[in-house]
């Protein structure tokens, strides 16, 4: 993860007063993990491509998240959740060649849930309905604990670390789910 601060002095006559730096946290570049890339070739052999036709959110454009209620946690480069989740569903799907904008599965998907906790057990959660033409929707929710600090600039850190691995976490959960698995079919 990514931390940019700034530390500020005052100075009042011969009296300096500290003030901590306003952090801001942007959660590293997605990479896909060797257990998702097994998993998809495994499935390929059984399922067809996918077109993703609509990604959208319950809350569209949400760029930052609050860590204990100061503290910004954004994706890479400011982009909205939604779409960072997307971009990574899509990378891994064509990169496993199970994505076809032409020939694929048309499935659309909506981001219900992306939050976090970051006191006693730290988690994050995503959560998203998938549906396809003609079948049952279908509701995915992943929780990834990960370990974390009392200090809130620490725990940010952390909580801004375990985003991707939350992502990896949640799109295994997708691919592993029969009933994803069905719409697809």
């Amino acid at each position: 993860f990514q931390v940019h601060a700034s530390d500020v002095f005052l100075r009042i006559g011969k009296s300096e007063i500290f003030i901590p730096g306003y952090r801001t946290y942007f959660a590293d570049e997605y990479n896909i993990p060797e257990k998702n890339a097994a998993l998809l070739r495994a499935l390929k052999l059984t399922l067809p491509p996918v077109k993703i036709n609509d990604f959208t959110s319950s809350n569209p454009g949400m760029t930052k998240l609050s860590c204990r209620g100061s503290y910004p946690i954004y994706a890479p480069a400011k982009t909205p959740y939604e779409t960072f989740i997307s971009a990574a569903l899509q990378h891994e799907l064509s990169k496993s060649d199970l994505y076809s904008a032409e020939n694929g599965v048309p499935i659309s998907i909506e981001l219900t849930l992306v939050d976090f906790k970051s006191v006693g057990d730290a988690k994050w959660t995503i959560e998203a309905t998938f549906s396809a033409p003609g079948k049952e929707t279908v509701t995915i929710k992943n929780e990834t604990f990960f370990d974390v600090s009392f200090a809130a600039s620490n725990a940010c850190g952390q909580v801004s670390a375990a985003f991707v691995p939350a992502i990896q976490e949640f799109l295994f959960k997708v691919y592993s789910d029969q009933k994803f698995q069905e719409l697809l079919k």
